[in-house]
Formats: structure tokens, C-alpha cells, sequence
């Protein structure tokens, strides 16, 4: 680890990754609390996080763009933009439909230099840390303090919001941008001092549409291919669904108790319980059965958060709880998906993963503003709540899920077992 904390590259790198997240966290925040109070409207609150994330459906696009240009350069000019964007939603926040058109509009363009960001970003990496035993400190380093950032982002956000208000919030997320975009600048500089790094194999500009397609196509197929595996995909649709319909939900339920930091509160207690779940996760049996069990774990989560009191701390035990299932279930889950995929195939895979990851937020997000309108937030959570215990009961069900373990990934690639009850 010292290693790594004395390398320079790497130090810009990991700094400038720590400074998006922690611009990502205040302008979600800030953003989803000025929409909710100007408009006291789940429904607006849905449009908004659909403009969000729905530019992360298409995220793995942009893999034969980073391929052909530097990957530092384009962290630089995605994080710039998202900086000089962050500087307009203040000054454009308003009661008017226009205003809250803007915004939308301002927001997806956010949301596509969010979405170069981070595939760019993580393709670094590697060119960055040519050891692979440093490469995995790395990535490990890099994963967990992802969630430590969120935290601590959403906390500070919280905070910025209540006590300077949202304007605030939003210049100190575009300063963030434009700190770590000078960071990226100069690591820029410094790797094309650094011998040329040898391109993937069809990265030049000569690679024709079909191809290109034909490359897409087999992460997907490879996913679905597995049985394992297209069983987790399906079901993480349903989840991810479930999870968006909190998300519009949670901004009222911060001005029900009277102040944004509530709002952010809650969501500070999710990633808590999410970094205890990351690290209890290396202490449990590696197997499907404890998938199921943690996916059924967090859906009861839910379901506690719906039949607890309404005083703010009971709501916050049962988003911890909620939280430490999720963060079991997501590391469980993406061993799995990284012992059973190809050295080959792994980025078209991972970024497949993605794509279909956040397929049903957008649609979550819409579906949620409209359902917020006739539901009470205490209903959304019970509805989320049994959605995700009947995925966990469905995976429960399945033996060729449930008896699933890591010796199964060592079985030859692609052969995959039929779905059993």
C-alpha cells in the first residue's frame, strides 16, 4: 500500500477519482433537494433522476472512443464540462416550467460526460500500474473508498445544503470538477512522457460499424449464455427498479422531517451499512445460498423500514440493515461474474453488466414520480421491499442457483448448467 501512496501517476489518479465522487455526491444531493422543494412534486423529482442516469444505459458506447484517444485527456475534458455545467443549475434554479426544462436538459448533458468519465477513468488504471500485484492494491484501494467518499459527500452535501443552501452546494461540486479535471491535465502530461502503451487489438480508426456491433453483442451473449448469471441479471433489473423507486421517494421524506439533512442522512447510513457489508462479505461463504439469503435480507430491510415508528432513527436502523445486505450481495455477486468470465472478454462484459445494471432506473425513476403521487413513502418501501424478496425467493428456489459455489467457476467457460428446481 505504501507502494502505491509513493507512486505519482497514481496519486493523481486515485485524488482526481476521490474528487468526482465527491462532486457526484453534493450535486446529487443538492440537485434532488432544490427540484423537490421548488416543485414539492415526486413527479418532477423522477424526471430529474431519470435525466440522471439514463445516459449510464449507454456508457459501454464509449469504449471504442477511449480505445482511440487518451484516456487521461478525456477524464480531463468530461470532468471540465461536468464543472462548467454545475457552475449554469444554480443560476437557472426557479419555480417555471423553463427553468426546470433547463435544468433537465443541463442535467442529461452532465449525465453523458459522466458516463465518458468513468469507463476512461478506470482504463487508466492499468497504464498507470503495469505490476499486476499493484494493479490489484489498486483496484482494491480505488473500490473501497468509493463508498467512504459517498459517504462522506453525501454527509458534507447534506450539510452544505442546510446551512449555505443548495447555490452553495453546487459551486463547491464545480470546484471539486475543476480541481480534479487540473489533476487529469497534468497526469496527462506526464504519461505521454512515458513509453507509448500498446493498444488493444482493433483500437485503430480502421474498425468497421459491424465489427464493432459484433463485439457488443458477445458480452451480451456471454452473459446470457450462463445460467448463473442470466438468472443475477434478470433479477438485478428487478432490483435496480425497486431500488429507483426509493430514490425519488427519499427527497420528500427529508423535507417531511423538516431538513436536508435528513435526506442526506439516510443516505449516509445506506453506505455505511454498505461498507460493512463489503467487508463481512470476504468472512462468508462464497455461494449462491448466501446470495439468496442477503437478497432476501435486504427486501425484509425495506419491508422493516415500512413497519418501524416513524422517528428518524428506526428509519435509519433499517436503511443500515439495508444497506450491509446490499453491500454482501454486490460483492458475492461481482466475484462471481469476474471468476466466470473470460480474461478475454472481461471489459465487454463488465460493461454489458453495467448497461443492463442500469436499464430499469430511468424507467424506476418515472414509474416512481408518478407512483409517489398517489402512494406515502412508507408505501414505496414496502412496495420495493417485496419486490427484492421475491427475486431473493426466486433465487432461493432455483438449486442450480442456490448450490451455485466457487468451485463452479472453475468448471470450463461456457459450459452452464440448466436451471433447476
Amino acid at each position: 500500500m505504501l507502494t502505491l501512496l509513493k507512486h505519482g501517476n497514481f496519486v493523481s489518479f486515485f485524488s482526481s477519482r476521490t474528487l468526482a465522487n465527491f462532486a457526484d455526491s453534493i450535486y446529487f444531493i443538492a440537485l434532488l433537494w432544490v427540484v423537490q422543494t421548488t416543485f414539492h412534486s415526486p413527479a418532477f423529482t423522477g424526471f430529474t433522476f431519470t435525466a440522471l442516469s439514463v445516459a449510464a444505459v449507454f456508457s459501454f458506447a464509449f469504449g471504442p472512443v477511449i480505445d482511440r484517444f487518451s484516456a487521461s485527456a478525456l477524464s480531463c475534458i468530461a470532468m471540465l464540462a461536468q464543472g462548467v455545467i454545475l457552475l449554469f443549475i444554480p443560476m437557472l434554479a426557479g419555480p417555471g416550467i423553463l427553468s426546470f426544462t433547463l435544468i433537465l436538459v443541463l442535467v442529461l448533458l452532465a449525465s453523458v460526460f459522466s458516463a465518458l468519465f468513468y469507463p476512461a477513468n478506470m482504463t487508466l488504471l492499468p497504464q498507470i500500474l503495469e505490476d499486476k500485484e499493484l494493479l490489484v492494491q489498486g483496484n482494491a484501494l480505488t473500490s473501497s473508498s468509493d463508498q467512504l467518499i459517498n459517504l462522506i459527500g453525501f454527509l458534507l452535501g447534506g450539510t452544505l445544503v442546510a446551512w449555505l443552501g443548495a447555490g452553495v452546494s453546487f459551486y463547491v461540486a464545480s470546484a471539486a470538477c475543476f480541481t480534479g479535471a487540473l489533476l487529469f491535465w497534468g497526469l496527462s502530461r506526464r504519461l505521454k512522457k512515458s513509453p507509448a502503451q500498446p493498444r488493444p487489438e482493433g483500437a485503430g480508426t480502421g474498425g468497421s460499424p459491424g465489427r464493432y456491433l459484433a463485439e457488443l453483442k458477445e458480452g451480451l451473449e456471454f452473459l446470457w449464455s450462463q445460467s448463473f448469471l442470466r438468472v443475477l441479471m434478470i433479477l438485478n433489473v428487478v432490483a435496480n427498479f425497486s431500488v429507483s423507486l426509493l430514490v425519488i421517494a427519499l427527497p420528500s421524506l427529508g423535507e417531511s422531517y423538516g431538513s436536508a439533512l435528513y435526506y442526506s442522512g439516510i443516505y449516509v447510513a445506506f453506505f455505511f451499512g454498505m461498507i460493512l457489508g463489503a467487508v463481512s462479505a470476504s468472512a462468508l461463504p462464497k455461494t449462491g445460498l448466501w446470495i439468496s439469503m442477503f437478497w432476501i435480507g435486504s427486501g425484509f430491510s425495506l419491508l422493516l423500514f415500512f413497519l418501524l415508528p416513524q422517528a428518524i432513527g428506526w428509519k435509519v436502523l433499517a436503511i443500515v440493515l439495508f444497506g450491509l445486505c446490499s453491500g454482501v450481495v454486490n460483492v458475492l455477486q461481482m466475484s462471481f461474474i469476474q471468476l466466470l468470465t473470460e480474461e478475454r472478454m472481461m471489459g465487454r462484459v463488465m460493461a454489458s453488466v453495467t448497461s443492463l445494471s442500469n436499464l430499469a432506473i430511468p424507467l424506476g425513476s418515472i414509474i416512481g414520480g408518478s407512483l409517489a403521487l398517489r402512494l406515502q413513502v412508507d408505501e414505496l418501501f414496502l412496495l420495493a421491499g417485496i419486490l427484492i424478496v421475491i427475486c431473493g425467493a426466486v433465487m432461493l428456489c432455483l438449486k442450480s442457483v442456490r448450490s451455485f459455489s466457487v468451485r463452479d467457476t472453475e468448471l470450463p467457460k461456457g459450459e452452464a448448467a440448466e436451471l433447476s428446481v
